[in-house]
């Protein structure tokens, strides 16, 4: 099952998921980060609240199988 919409990392916190995420929209609040743990994956759109702003961290064999919203894409994106 799939959520409609999740949202993390409120500015300047950091959220982590170390499992699957499914949701439609994974939304990045504001300069906060989502940290996915390693082999945790994101199955949906990556968005954050304002265009250019947010970190999305994968750890390990993390991936990402939805698209990125290119008007509130994300600022930063880093694999440890």
């Amino acid at each position: 099952m799939a959520l409609r919409f999740v949202s993390g990392g409120e500015d300047g916190k950091v959220s982590t998921f170390n499992g699957d995420v499914y949701a439609a929209d994974v939304n990045i609040h504001g300069n906060g980060t989502i940290a996915m743990g390693d082999g945790a994956d994101i199955n949906g759109a990556v968005t954050t609240t304002w265009g250019d702003q947010g970190t999305l961290t994968l750890q390990g064999t993390s991936t990402v199988t939805g698209q990125w919203v290119r008007e509130r894409s994300v600022g930063r994106m880093s694999r440890l």
